[in-house]
């Protein structure tokens, strides 16, 4: 991975890694426009509610709730279209201890499906007893 000093530079398609020293958190992501997607991180505001994912004590905070002073040093890594993006990311998530990872789900092809639709499909295919 390269270190990106001006973001007019990471305007590529791959991987990135945004370290935020002060929290000692790191945030993996992908994108076909790097730089367009971490100013779209930090521009981006969630609601209250959405900050906290699970229970309060274990929550994984949103990487939108950080902005551009927070970012301490980003990180890219130009990948080609015929490489499949998503398996590199989900091996790069991997490789850090979820305490310093602030993914607050593993990366992939399903990464991009919200969780309530996955317990949705989940819940729909039990089956049911009529009453």
């Amino acid at each position: 991975m390269e270190q990106v000093v001006d973001l007019n530079d990471a305007a590529v398609r791959g991987i990135y890694l945004l370290v935020l020293d002060e929290y000692k958190q790191v945030y993996i992501g992908i994108s076909d426009n790097i730089r367009k997607r971490i100013i779209g991180h930090w521009n981006r505001r969630k609601e209250f509610g959405r900050l906290i994912l699970g229970s309060k004590e274990n929550s994984v905070l949103s990487i939108d709730s950080f902005g551009p002073l927070d970012t301490t040093r980003i990180y890219i890594k130009r990948l080609k279209w015929n490489q499949n993006i998503h398996r590199i990311e989900e091996e790069m998530v991997a490789k850090f201890d979820s305490k310093y990872s602030l993914n607050r789900i593993r990366g992939g092809l399903n990464a991009d499906i919200p969780s309530a639709i996955k317990k949705l499909s989940m819940v729909s295919s039990v089956k049911k007893r009529d009453l």
